[in-house]
């Protein structure tokens, strides 16, 4: 790494003294342009912004950036003095001291806000709070220094000290509280933390700078009103009496500061929520990864998939505990009983060590264990007070001081094998959802580990049918090594016998390709390999495309086999294994890879005892690969199934049943092992059945599905669905009955269940209907006597009313018929539901129908000034219920006429095929896209503006839609685009069968 060469002593020194002379620079023009600024616009200084300037560099810089900006000051103050001083002395005497209060005050005011704030960036209301306390303090102490100078260099006069250090302290504060803000958050990328600091401190700033700009010229209008208060240095703002007919007065000022405060601190509580609720959900964003990172780490970890289970659940229990930051987690698993859980492994984080062996009795805690059947998570905030978890509060939880419990079951396959625990020990916990998520997560990596253990079971049986082809091919390689070393030999006659040896290969060839073997000979000292027909015919190759070297069969290695391949043969060619036979990958001409098992055996040596000479052979084992990732695939297939799977000789002879038909039988009280004959877990009548139609049917068409209850004569009987189907060999002849079974107990019991749920509801249904046929007269008749006698009084049959009786009877009216419109279309809605309301059919035009209905809304759009238009073809005739079809169309247009409010409504009508189609066009304001889903649900209204100023109960497009489909064989469908209005579509049959509904009751 390159080394910053080192500066010369001089260069480092100029670079130091040039920072200081920079800033006081900088110091002395903005000194000058706040000076010229105020004097400008005839006002004293009420911010200095080269004190929040040097306060800026001192903290960016360091502080030696506060020689230059006393430097600056001295400077400016000099000039200052000379101009109106009588000497030279008292002039820089005061000048001095006014520097060195500035220096004072700059150093405090950093000293302090490094303590406070070591990355510069208050981020609380607190905090800013503190600057400002900072600034203030800061600049009383500049002020106290600058009065002090002033005195000595002649400048002030005593009267007005206390208006000038005022003054003075103002633009020294105001200074930093607007500038500095800004210059850290620009310069120090530390401090972009938020807004509250570059906000709300130069908003203070500035509520201080406009209150005291104000201030100061109510006082220069108070001294123009009131020229004799003024000479007597009287404030007549403190004084309210001396203010001759109340024109000068201090009011505009104070309203000022209290309302700049008022909306400082409201902006700052706002951003202070603001910032709260980024940092939860920063929170909830490293939580995530956290929990992303633990994930991967675990499942790209070598223990879970080695096979040790033990090791998988120890990085499971740690990286778990670590990643919640939970004092102990651990894993509990069943026994074989299923009667207790014993704890596999417990971490204990604080400890940072492994336990187990403790156990739980299933019998102790039954609403723990009927809580995990089914559950994805029990999460639980207080272990104590939760019903899940009280039956622990008596020797478990207070024994480890556990508040809190996290835990997530462990499903393998359909079996609940376990739980993974996450217990929290001391302040109760809330468990948030990804902390849930992950903890799931965690449990299905277990089942993972379990799945790879009973997967290396099956491993281990595919490498003993690997090791006896193995030795099947060890024989053939000894066989065709002794006939190459014949083959040798007679080439070594090959001068005396030609045509002896032309027939010997020829011989040897046609044994070659007739075994599927391909022979290889290699000569180590020169890396020549002669490969024979055969072997060149495995990859696609003719005789001439492949020449004698080594690097024709490196060349061609698969990537991910090319290392072990070639490592294979130092190996042996070392003498570090005394044989050699892998297994590896070769590319093919078609650009495919072929699985090959290669044998060899040394057949020369050197002097000093070096192979000089391999010969081996080649044998493609590619099909035999397919075939074991097939068995594989089956086996895991088969495995995993929920449902039972068996298969037997056509003898009834079992020869298979996979694990869920085992647990099958096991509910049946019947022998854990495989019966020898699959008739014997039937009970009689299943028998019966297989007899007389199963068994006649297999050999018939091959297949039978039906129902046969599992169970022998006095035991459980299970019913089951059973799927036959017959094994065919390659000539069609069946050599198996497979069978799959589902367990069809829930199911059921759950057909009970919906009977029983049935009758219940059947008879609520007609408690309803008593109660609606009771209610309907008691409720309408006392409302039509309501609007009959309210419509005499309005008609003046009782005597005259004044205008306030008239609009008060007119209210007492419309609530009426409000209330009577609701009452009926609840009772139209309970009767459709109960099925106890009767369509009447008959013929009619829906042309004067959709007239009809559109004089019924016409008084309603006129009073708000809209269009109605009809778009219905001449004649259509339909033959429907006509009540209930105009019922429908009044619904749809009252609704269209009440949300716009402006524009027009269309209603078209139109015949297609065996359907009528109605559609209510409207201008209004549309709905939103989030709230459809809503639209038809009974008593729920949309909000919108209108809301408030349009009656309604929510009922009328749930019964509009009601009437379509139950009633008219139809539906009512919406389109709208919020702002540009909705079209309401209405379709029924346009032919209605009285009993339409019955027919659709059947069954297909």
């Amino acid at each position: 790494m390159p080394v910053a060469p080192h500066k010369p002593w001089f260069v480092r020194i100029g670079s130091y003294w040039g920072a200081i002379f920079l800033m006081a620079i900088v110091y002395f023009l903005f000194a000058k342009l706040a000076f010229y600024s105020s004097d400008f616009a005839g006002n004293v200084m009420a911010v200095w912004p080269a004190s929040g300037i040097a306060l800026s560099a001192i903290l960016v810089f360091g502080y030696r950036m506060a020689f230059g900006a006393g430097l600056g000051s001295f400077c400016y103050n000099l000039t200052y003095f000379i101009a109106g001083a009588d000497g030279l002395l008292p002039a820089a005497s005061g000048a001095g001291v006014i520097a060195g209060g500035s220096m004072l005050e700059f150093i405090v005011a950093a000293y302090c806000i490094r303590q406070k704030f070591p990355g510069l960036a208050p981020e609380t209301l607190g905090d800013v709070a503190l600057f400002v306390l900072i600034a203030g303090f800061s600049g009383a102490i500049g002020a106290c220094f600058g009065i002090a100078g002033l005195t000595i260099g002649g400048g002030l006069n005593p009267v007005h000290d206390l208006s000038t250090g005022l003054t003075w302290w103002v633009g020294d504060t105001t200074g930093i509280l607007i500038i500095t803000p800004l210059l850290l958050v620009w310069t120090r990328k530390k401090s972009r933390r938020g807004l509250l600091f570059p906000l709300i401190v130069p908003c203070v700033g500035l509520t201080m700078l406009v209150f005291f700009i104000v201030r100061q010229f109510e006082e220069r209008l108070l001294e123009r009103v009131h020229p004799s208060t003024a000479r007597n240095e009287q404030s007549t703002l403190s004084n309210p009496d001396d203010e001759p007919d109340g024109l000068i007065s201090a009011w505009l000022s104070w309203n000022i500061l209290f309302g700049g405060t008022a909306l400082t601190g409201m902006l700052g509580i706002y951003l202070e929520s603001h910032r709260r609720e980024q940092n939860a959900l920063r929170g909830s964003e490293d939580r995530l990864i956290r929990q992303n990172r633990a994930l991967s780490r675990i499942a790209r970890s070598e223990s879970i998939n080695s096979g040790d289970l033990q090791l998988t659940m120890k990085t499971l229990t740690e990286t778990t505990a670590a990643t919640l930051r939970v004092e102990r987690a651990s894993i509990w698993l069943f026994n074989e009983a299923r009667t207790e859980l014993y704890c596999a492994d417990l971490y204990e984080l604080s400890q940072e060590r492994h336990s187990g062996g403790a156990r739980l009795a299933t019998r102790d805690y039954p609403s723990y264990f009927t809580a995990l059947l089914g559950a994805r998570n029990i999460a639980v905030d207080d272990a104590y007070s939760d019903p899940v978890t009280r039956e622990f509060c008596a020797d478990y939880l207070p024994a480890f001081k556990i508040t809190s419990l996290l835990d997530s079951p462990i499903q393998f396959g359909a079996d609940l094998i376990g739980v993974v625990c996450h217990e929290q020990v001391g302040p109760k916990r809330h468990w948030t959802l990804d902390e849930q998520n992950f903890a799931g997560s965690v449990a299905d990596l277990a089942a993972l580990a379990f799945e790879v253990v009973k997967r290396e079971v099956a491993e281990e049986a595919l490498r003993w049918a690997n090791t006896a082809l193995e030795s099947k091919v060890k024989a053939r390689t000894a066989e065709l090594v002794e006939l190459n070393a014949n083959l040798v030999a007679e080439a070594a006659e090959r001068k005396r016998t030609e045509a002896i040896l032309r027939e010997s290969e020829l011989r040897s060839r046609l044994a070659m390709k007739a075994a599927d073997i391909g022979i290889w000979d290699w000569n180590l000292a020169d890396d020549t390999v002669i490969y024979s027909p055969e072997w060149k015919r495995q990859l696609g190759y003719q005789e001439d495309e492949i020449g004698n070297h080594y690097l024709e069969w490196e060349s061609r290695l698969h990537p991910d086999d090319k290392e072990g391949a070639v490592g294979a043969n130092l190996f042996y060619i070392q003498g570090k294994s005394a044989e050699y036979g892998t297994e590896f990958r070769l590319r093919h001409k078609n650009g495919s890879y072929r699985w090959i098992y290669s044998r060899g055996e040394v057949v020369a040596r050197t002097g000093d005892g070096k192979a000089s000479r391999i010969l081996g052979c080649h044998v493609d084992i590619t099909e035999l690969k397919q075939s074991e990732q097939a068995l594989k695939a089956f086996r895991w297939f088969a495995e995993s199934a929920g449902q039972g799977m068996g298969m037997a000789r056509l003898d009834g002879e079992v020869v298979y049943m996979n694990p869920a038909l085992l647990r099958t039988l096991e509910k049946l009280g019947l022998p854990a092992d495989r019966p020898s004959l699959f008739t014997e877990y039937y009970s009689e009548a299943a028998l019966r059945t297989l007899d007389s139609e199963v068994l006649p049917e297999l050999l018939d068409s091959g297949q039978w599905t039906g129902e046969l209850e599992l169970g022998r004569a006095n035991a459980r009987h299970i019913p089951t669905l059973n799927y036959f189907f017959a094994v065919r060999n390659e000539a069609g002849q069946a050599q198996y009955y497979a069978n799959i079974i589902t367990d069809l107990t829930q199911q059921k019991e759950m057909e009970l269940e919906l009977l029983r749920a049935k009758d219940a509801a059947e008879s609520a249904d007609r408690t309803k209907s008593m109660f609606i046929a009771s209610m309907s007269h008691e409720l309408r008749t006392p409302l039509n006597a309501i609007i009959g006698f309210t419509g005499i009084l309005l008609q003046g049959l009782s005597g005259d009313l004044n205008e306030r009786q008239t609009d008060q009877l007119r209210r007492v009216a419309r609530s009426a018929r409000h209330l009577l419109e609701l009452i009926t279309d609840i009772i139209d809605i309970s009767k459709i539901e109960a099925g106890r309301i009767d369509v009447f059919p008959d013929a009619f035009d829906l042309r004067e129908l959709t007239a009809q209905a559109l004089d019924t809304v016409r008084a309603q759009a006129r009073d708000k000034d809209l269009a109605l238009n009809t778009d219905v073809p001449g004649r259509l005739p339909v033959y429907s219920d006509r009540k209930r079809v105009l019922q429908c169309m009044i619904n749809l247009l009252s609704n269209a006429v009440k949300y716009t409010e402006k524009g027009s409504v269309l209603c078209s009508a139109r015949a297609h095929e065996n359907e009528v189609i109605i559609d209510v066009h409207d201008t209004g304001i549309g709905i939103q896209p989030e709230q459809l889903t809503r639209l038809f649900i009974p008593f729920e209204r949309l909000d919108s503006y209108l809301r408030l100023r349009t009656s309604g109960t929510g009922l009328g497009l749930y019964l509009t839609r009601k009437i379509a489909v139950d009633l008219l064989c139809g539906d009512v469908s919406v389109v709208s685009e919020p702002g540009a209005g909705s079209c309401f579509t209405l379709r029924f049959a346009r032919r209605l069968e009285a009993d339409w509904k019955d027919k659709r009751a059947l069954p297909s």
